[in-house]
């Protein structure tokens, strides 16, 4: 089983976008990557009619996808809800996972936990996003947690983050994305994957 990590920062979009070169591979090459399950928080569950980008890859790659997440939901939330229901796992995308831990100071062994979920129903790859620091009222993020509970990670670029753009990518509440930001980061989830 091939097991890697990615955690989120922000990037760049070349001229042919990475989600188009994505579309391109052949049928069993994508169907490699699938099912796509989603855990988070509600970027993930499509907040104010936005389509979460766990959702549009899988929409994009034409696979299964099951999604456990709601707004408000700690990453013990959305564990939780997976455990319940199962299922099967292809790659696991976590882009909002610990937005809600890192309010409350990320518990320890948040990661762990849902690393041994991933391993535990075979998912093949996990890409698990550091959210960027959009509230003050957000503490220790997750990262430390992540170096820790995983032998090898991957640092590579995902969520819209940077200050110059963050209108463009996210809403006045400045936590939820936009259409823009939404596919700014689904643009990301492609990027990594072709990496790997």
């Amino acid at each position: 089983m091939r097991l890697w990590l990615a955690l989120l920062i922000t990037g760049t979009v070349s001229a042919e976008t990475a989600c188009e070169k994505l579309a391109r591979w052949p049928a069993a090459k994508k169907t490699a990557l699938g099912p796509i399950v989603a855990l988070g928080a509600s970027v993930t569950a499509g907040y104010g009619g936005v389509t979460g980008p766990a959702e549009r890859l899988a929409d994009l790659l034409d696979l299964d996808y099951d999604q456990y997440a709601a707004s408000g939901a700690t990453s013990a939330v959305s564990l939780a809800q997976w455990r319940a229901e199962g299922g099967a796992c292809g790659t696991l995308v976590g882009v909002d996972t610990f937005f809600w831990d890192t309010v409350r100071g990320c518990g320890t062994g948040a990661v762990a936990a849902v690393v041994a979920q991933a391993t535990k129903v075979s998912c093949d790859r996990i890409i698990l996003a550091t959210v960027p620091r959009l509230l003050p009222v957000q503490r220790g993020g997750c990262l430390g947690a992540v170096n820790q509970d995983v032998e090898s990670h991957k640092d590579i670029e995902v969520l819209p983050a940077a200050a110059e753009r963050r209108a463009e990518h996210f809403r006045d509440d400045r936590i939820h994305l936009t259409e823009a930001g939404a596919q700014a980061a689904t643009e990301r989830l492609c990027q990594v994957i072709l990496d790997t």
